[in-house]
Parts: structure tokens; C-alpha cells; sequence
């Protein structure tokens, strides 16, 4: 299990989706509008929208298709560790954006 790796990960843009985004093992769908983007017109915010999407899908391949909970009232906690380190990769990606201080403020402001 601990070996297990993926040797490519495809990122499949598509017009219409019943998901914003759904991750399958080596391969995450998602609407256009979600993961497309042009740098010279789209702003900051949808720039982090994005990124978030595609981190999110990213993590689900450990979280959610290689280690998998039991049983479905368990969805929770992968869903869980897929938005914790959808702001720790964004954070890795753009350390100036401060995303794992945002992610403490959207969880203390969501209580």
C-alpha cells in the first residue's frame, strides 16, 4: 500500500460535468470553468479558486481513492484531509498568499 504511486496524473478539462470536479485514480474531471483560466484576464481570486480545485482533486488521490474509508458515513474525513491540504498546497504553491493562516481563520469563522 505504502508504494503505491501514480506515474502520471491527467487533468481532464470538460464542457459539461453533473460535478464541479470528480477525482478518479490517475485522472481528475473537471467543468472547464473550474480549471481553465487565461493569466493576461482572470483575476487573483479566480486564480485561487482553481488552484484549490485542482489541489483538492490532487489530495483525493490519497485521500479518497488510495486510502479509502470503510464505510460511507466515514466520507467525512476524507472530505476533510482534501480541504485541509487543498490550502496546504496552495500555500506550497503561492507561500505569499498565507493560505494555512486563511484556512485557520475560515474554520474558526465556521464555528
Amino acid at each position: 500500500l505504502w508504494n503505491c504511486f501514480i506515474l502520471f496524473l491527467d487533468l481532464l478539462a470538460v464542457p459539461k460535468h453533473p460535478y464541479a470536479a470528480m477525482e478518479n485514480w490517475g485522472l481528475s474531471i473537471f467543468v472547464e470553468q473550474r480549471i481553465l483560466l487565461d493569466p493576461s484576464v482572470s483575476s487573483i481570486s479566480y486564480l485561487l479558486d482553481v488552484t484549490m480545485v485542482i489541489v483538492h482533486e490532487i489530495c483525493h488521490q490519497w485521500f479518497g481513492d488510495l486510502v479509502t474509508p470503510v464505510w460511507w458515513e466515514d466520507v467525512w474525513l476524507k472530505e476533510g484531509f482534501a480541504h485541509y491540504f487543498e490550502f496546504v498546497g496552495t500555500d506550497y504553491l503561492y507561500p505569499g498568499w498565507n493560505m494555512v493562516s486563511a484556512f485557520s481563520l475560515t474554520a474558526w469563522n465556521s464555528q
